[in-house]
């Protein structure tokens, strides 16, 4: 039997099988992965907001206490709890930023 000699059912067969077979490839190697880097994203995003809230209400809470439970910063130096408030919020963003990439190392380290 030679090629020319196949029958057009088999042929049909043939498409059909690679065209189940692309599908289930581009599945496993396409789908999956962006399935479980959506879930991964998801987790980050909402960590990233939680930590932006806390960030933000620690902040407030510096400001508001230095302005009103210290007696310090009245008349001229009223700016002064602003700038303390600023370069505290700085600092923490500093920690967290070295965490997160401490964090970065450590997980690409175990892979």
């Amino acid at each position: 039997m030679g090629i020319g000699s196949r029958s057009s059912n088999s042929i049909s067969d043939d498409v059909t099988e690679i065209q189940h077979l692309v599908v289930d490839y581009i599945k496993q190697e396409a789908v999956a992965p962006l399935k479980q880097f959506g879930k991964k994203a998801a987790f980050g995003i909402s960590g990233v907001f939680t930590v932006a809230l806390g960030v933000f209400m620690l902040s407030l809470a510096i400001l508001r206490a230095l302005q009103v439970e210290t007696s310090v910063f009245h008349g001229n130096w009223s700016w002064a709890p602003y700038l303390i408030t600023m370069a505290a919020t700085l600092i923490l963003l500093g920690i967290i930023a070295m965490l997160g990439m401490a964090i970065g190392k450590s997980s690409r380290s175990s892979k």
